[in-house]
C-alpha cells in the first residue's frame, strides 16, 4: 500500500524490517535482492531525489553492512561525526549515531567512539530514546572491554540491559551478539538478568547459525574479491560511466570512486576500464 502511495519512508522502514528477518531466516537471495532496492525504492520528485529519503536509505544500507561487520561498506558521510551532524536533524542524527557507533567498534576505533559516546547519549536523551540509549551503552560496553575495562564494561552493560528488560526488548543484543558474546561469558551478572540474558543466548543461536548462512553463500557469491561497494563502482565503470557519473550513482564523493578504482584494479591485476569490461561481459 506504502509503494503505491509512493510512501517513501514507511517503505524503506518496512524494507529495513524485512531485510533483519533475511539475517534470521538465512534468506541470501531475498537479503541482496532487498539491499539493492533501498535506493530503488525512493521517489522522485521535482526531478529529483528528496535529501532526506536519500540520507534514510544510506542509513538503512549502512546498518545492514554494520549488522554484517562490514564497515567498509558504510555510505561515506555515516563515517564522519562532523558530516552526521551538519546532515541530520535533532531526531534522526540519534540514529545515525546508532551506526557511527557501531561503525567505529568494528573497525576497533575505540577511543574514537568513547570519545563522543557521551554526546550520543545526551542525543538519546533529548528525545528520550530508550532504542538510542541501549545501542550506545551496549557498545561503550563492547569498546571498554577491548580495551581491558571490564569491571566498566559490565557495569554499562548492565544498564543496557535494565533499560531494555522492562519491554524484553533483545534484538540489539541478538544482532550484535557475535561482538558481545564475550562480555556475557565473562560477565557474572546478577540473577534478575538470568531471565532476560537466557533470551538472548536461545535467539543468538539461531540468529548466528541463519548469519553464517548468508555470508557462506556470499563468499562463494562471484564478487571477484571486490567488497559490495568496490562492485558497485567496477560494474558501473565497466559500463563506462565517468567518476562523475559513479559518485552521483552510489551518492558518494568523486574521490572515493578514484580511490576504489585503484584498490579495484590492484585486486583485478588490470590498469583500465576496457580490461575492467571484461570481468562484466
Amino acid at each position: 500500500m506504502a509503494d503505491g502511495a509512493e510512501q517513501s519512508c514507511i517503505i524503506l522502514g518496512a524494507l529495513l524490517l524485512l531485510t533483519r528477518k533475511c539475517i534470521f531466516d538465512g534468506d541470501y537471495d531475498t537479503y541482496m535482492r532487498n539491499m539493492s532496492n533501498f535506493k530503488n525504492k525512493i521517489k522522485y520528485h521535482n526531478n529529483g531525489m528528496d535529501a532526506e529519503y536519500v540520507n534514510m536509505a544510506d542509513m538503512c544500507e549502512s546498518y545492514m553492512h554494520i549488522l554484517m561487520n562490514d564497515c567498509d561498506s558504510v555510505t561515506e558521510w555515516l563515517t564522519d561525526y562532523n558530516t552526521i551532524r551538519g546532515r541530520m536533524n535533532y531526531i534522526s542524527i540519534t540514529y545515525a549515531n546508532i551506526i557511527y557507533a557501531g561503525y567505529l567498534c568494528i573497525s576497533e576505533k575505540y577511543y574514537n567512539f568513547l570519545g563522543i559516546s557521551g554526546q550520543m547519549l545526551e542525543a538519546a536523551d533529548i528525545i528520550d530514546s530508550a532504542q538510542a540509549k541501549i545501542y550506545i551503552y551496549m557498545y561503550i560496553s563492547y569498546a571498554n572491554f577491548k580495551l581491558g575495562n571490564k569491571t566498566k564494561a559490565f557495569k554499562i552493560m548492565s544498564e543496557a540491559v535494565n533499560l531494555a528488560m522492562p519491554g524484553m526488548f533483545i534484538i540489539p543484543f541478538v544482532e550484535n551478539y557475535m561482538n558481545i558474546e564475550c562480555i556475557f561469558k565473562e560477565w557474572n551478572y546478577d540473577g534478575m538478568y538470568s531471565d532476560f540474558i537466557d533470551k538472548v543466548k536461545l535467539l543468538a543461536r539461531k540468529y548466528m547459525a541463519s548469519y553464517k548462512s548468508i555470508t557462506r553463500k556470499a563468499d562463494n557469491n562471484d564478487n571477484y574479491g571486490l567488497t559490495a561497494r568496490e562492485l558497485d563502482v567496477a560494474k558501473l565503470a565497466a559500463q563506462r560511466y565517468s567518476n562523475k557519473q559513479i559518485a552521483e550513482q552510489l551518492f558518494i564523493a568523486e574521490s572515493t570512486v578514484k580511490s576504489n578504482l585503484k584498490v579495484i584494479f590492484s585486486k583485478l591485476g588490470i590498469s583500465s576500464r576496457s580490461e575492467l569490461a571484461e570481468y562484466f561481459q
